[in-house]
């Protein structure tokens, strides 16, 4: 019998896939192109549970050079006119490598060559763009980093990756400190006015240690193992923009995006116990029990009244299920996902949060559920 977990997933990828407004890489559709890094990831999350090797005929079709476009507007990313077929699995990944498609065909289009088009803060002002912000960026990063991963024989897949690199090379070249900390980037027309924002190094570090395995390149894992010894030791109660008491599940949600990535580093390359002991797992304990101490009945956690607040709690059961993995297991954390999860999955919670209304909480949504149905 399937758990009421399981079931919205089910609905999640339903949804995704037969509603063509709100289509994952949608051409950059969203407000900004970060947001829909994360329905791209939930949407391979749920293509690598279902496990077959991917048609030849998609193949042929990513091969295509162009795609035909119907009365003068783009297509839709799951390219409905190339893909005639109901496989989920397929239209998911369709929709994955046209994200990373139109990543590679927008970069350089905000700000330098090499920075990765986020979709706002696009005004110039002296030459320079309002944002070109490396945490954003960073998220898209880590979507296309594990479309590779996936699909590392596609056909592209040379090409996204040398997108990436030329970002990483980039950030680390003019953002990165010797204590691991990375920098804002481009913020409100100003060279990196932040020299070490919270955010940036951990989705920087995100990036960084999945790119280390796809090019066996080990300076990428060194980058990423000073960062993760940075979100070690910073005070993540007395961050900026935002604080922590105005949406604690914001700071935690991009916070452990990084400490996750690192402590599966440290798992693969020297082994659970040298993760377990790593002081960035009590860091994200001590952040974990925020989350049990503040978490209500119904499985919410305090958030500002704003709905675009509210988005970030959606993805913090995928963090902690990945971390109960890692270094559990933990039956604290366990419940505490669960709780969220079944809320959630009440009519009272869609309402609450938008689900299947707003894209980046039905994709860090969608993230969770899968991670909750592997547990299962």
């Amino acid at each position: 019998m399937k758990t009421t977990r399981t079931k919205l997933l089910d609905t999640i990828t339903d949804w995704w896939l037969r509603n063509d407004l709100f289509d994952p890489a949608g051409v950059f559709g969203n407000t900004a192109i970060f947001i829909e890094s994360y329905p791209i990831r939930g949407g391979l999350a749920r293509a690598r549970q279902l496990g077959a090797a991917v048609p030849s005929a998609m193949m042929e079709a990513a091969r295509s050079k162009g795609r035909p476009r119907t009365d003068g507007l783009a297509e839709d990313a799951m390219v409905r006119r190339d893909v005639k077929t109901d496989d989920e699995r397929e239209r998911l990944l369709a929709s994955a490598y046209a994200f990373c498609d139109r990543v590679v065909e927008h970069q350089g289009v905000q700000g330098p060559p090499e920075a990765l088009m986020m979709g706002y803060g696009l005004k110039v002002r002296d030459g320079l763009v309002c944002h070109a912000c490396v945490a954003d960026q960073a998220s898209i990063a880590e979507a296309v980093v594990d479309t590779i991963a996936m699909s590392p024989e596609h056909p592209h897949a040379a090409v996204w990756q040398a997108a990436i690199v030329r970002w990483a090379d980039w950030v680390l070249a003019n953002f990165a400190k010797g204590n691991g900390a990375i920098g804002v980037g481009i913020f409100s027309h100003q060279w990196n006015p932040i020299p070490e924002y919270w955010c940036a190094t951990s989705l920087t570090a995100g990036t960084l240690f999945p790119l280390a395995r796809l090019t066996g390149e080990a300076r990428y894992a060194e980058a990423g193992l000073r960062s993760l010894d940075w979100l070690a030791h910073f005070d993540y109660t007395k961050v900026e923009i935002p604080t922590f008491t105005d949406c604690a599940p914001e700071v935690i949600l991009y916070t452990c995006e990084g400490m996750v990535a690192g402590l599966q580093h440290l798992v693969e390359t020297q082994g659970v116990e040298a993760a377990r002991n790593h002081p960035v797992a009590r860091q994200f304990a001590a952040m974990a029990q925020w989350l049990a101490d503040n978490q209500d009945a119904n499985g919410r956690w305090p958030e500002p009244p704003e709905r675009g607040y509210r988005d970030y709690s959606c993805g913090i059961p995928w963090l902690l299920l990945r971390m109960n993995k890692l270094i559990g297991p933990n039956p604290a954390w366990q419940a505490c996902a669960a709780r969220f999860l079944d809320g959630l999955a009440s009519r009272e919670g869609e309402r609450y949060y938008g689900l299947y209304v707003r894209p980046f909480t039905t994709g860090l949504a969608w993230l969770s559920a899968c991670t909750t149905a592997d547990e299962d």
